[in-house]
């Protein structure tokens, strides 16, 4: 008469069943990722990749992984802020390019002695609002008034069609179109210009 003895089957324990699956989801790269870290995945997946040379020279993971940024900041709040940085760069670097050269350039260039003005259509609204609120509202009955409206809409004009045709000449050169393409292009925004000029100023 053979006895045979079966050991006994241990349950596996709960430190063993989260070992397994720890081991399945670290398969290759971790991705056992936290909530806080999901979102920070989804923020980067949703952030437009502009700031040109920011991206490019990856001054976002600089600043996610600064370590006096990670102990002031924690982790977490350095990757978010590295994410809202590389989503407005190019927005706040504009702005303010755009601010010091309007404020600074007159000034500069009458140093130096050459008095020119910066006709931006911003600048000459503000300037014309201000004039209005100093010497009151019988200013808007004078022929000046007229004469300043009318230099409004010229310098608007002027500033948009410049901005226009700048970004036209960069698209087309980062694009490589040929002299044939460039001709044809040239002729179709000329129709629609001629056709629906509002477009340009109210896309739909």
């Amino acid at each position: 008469m053979c006895s045979t003895s079966v050991a006994p089957m241990r349950a596996p324990s709960q430190s063993g069943e989260q070992q397994g699956g720890q081991g399945v989801a670290h398969g290759g790269e971790p991705h056992r990722v936290q909530r806080g870290e999901q979102g920070l995945a989804d923020q980067e997946e949703a952030a437009p990749r502009r700031g040109g040379g920011f991206v490019y020279h990856r001054l976002d993971n600089a600043l996610a992984h600064n370590p006096a940024i990670v102990v002031r900041l924690g982790a977490l709040r350095a990757q978010r802020w590295s994410i809202w940085w590389r989503a407005n760069i190019s927005g706040l670097s504009a702005n303010v390019t755009l601010g010091l050269m309007l404020g600074l350039a007159p000034v500069l260039l009458a140093f130096i002695g050459l008095p020119i003005e910066v006709r931006h259509v911003t600048l000459s609204a503000g300037q014309l609002a201000a004039a209005i609120s100093t010497l009151g509202w019988p200013t808007l009955l004078l022929p000046a008034f007229s004469w300043c409206v009318a230099g409004l809409v010229a310098t608007g004009l002027l500033n948009l069609g410049v901005s226009f045709w700048l970004a036209l000449k960069v698209a087309l050169r980062s694009r490589r179109i040929t002299l044939n393409d460039r001709q044809r292009l040239y002729a179709a925004v000329w129709r629609r210009l001629r056709s629906a000029p509002g477009s340009f100023l109210l896309p739909d």
